[in-house]
């Protein structure tokens, strides 16, 4: 077997299962028995580090500190668990309570450190998911805006040409602000950066035809939004 130990649980999570050691480390890891070399990155290639973590007693033994494949981690020849075995055999009643009670309160510390674990993931992803619907609610906002101001100016105008353009982008604008606040109420797995960018193509359109621009709140309309990017890579 490797010589490659981990001491405890807190050891495996800050080597490899944080940040870019779990793609960089974790995933490249094979099993410590001999004559194995089962590769993680087959088992958890598909998965994230917050997913692995709660995972870690079954490729990780906590007597010996080596990392195993499934089948091994469950049958392999730990000689620190041997050694503890011969020396429980020796132990007096009072001493083996207390080797109970301590494991015990071992568990019940594991399945607390779990369920933190688990918590977190929870309020990561409810952050993540916050953060997108709100970001949403802007630009469904603002494509609010440009589609009740085309709308009076449209309204406003002679009967015309002029009228006749405006009518066609109020009703592209009216359009594309259904799909922007449906976005925020039934979110897809991206946000629609077509959509909006489409708004603003429309807008331009409308200064342009009208010589007018929208103002909120005595302040001229501003589409701009910092992340509007497609090459941003976040997701919402």
């Amino acid at each position: 077997m490797s010589e490659v130990r981990y001491q405890s649980e807190k050891e495996v999570i800050d080597d490899l299962l944080t940040g870019e050691n779990f793609r960089k480390k974790f995933l490249k890891k094979k099993c410590a028995y001999t004559d194995c070399n089962a590769k993680f990155k087959l088992r958890f290639g598909q998965s994230s580090a917050l997913i692995v973590r709660p995972q870690i007693g079954t490729f990780w033994c906590k007597d010996c500190g080596r990392l195993l494949c499934e089948k091994h981690r469950a049958d392999h020849d730990c000689e620190v668990l041997k050694i503890a075995l011969e020396r429980s055999q020796k132990l007096t009643a009072s001493e083996i309570l207390e080797q109970v009670k301590r494991k015990e309160e071992e568990k019940i510390a594991a399945e607390e450190q779990l369920q933190k674990l688990k918590q977190a993931e929870k309020e990561a992803k409810a952050a993540h998911y916050q953060m997108w619907k709100h970001r949403r609610q802007i630009a469904a906002g603002k494509s609010t805006h440009v589609t009740n101001f085309v709308q009076r100016l449209s309204v406003q105008a002679n009967e015309g040409q002029t009228r006749d353009q405006l009518l066609d982008l109020y009703t592209s604008c009216n359009r594309l602000n259904l799909r922007l606040w449906n976005e925020v109420t039934s979110p897809t797995s991206q946000f629609d950066y077509e959509s909006y960018e489409k708004l603003i193509d429309n807008y331009t359109q409308i200064k342009q035809i009208s010589g007018m621009i929208c103002t909120v709140d005595g302040m001229p309309l501003d589409l701009t939004i910092d992340w509007l990017s497609s090459d941003s890579g976040e997701q919402p």
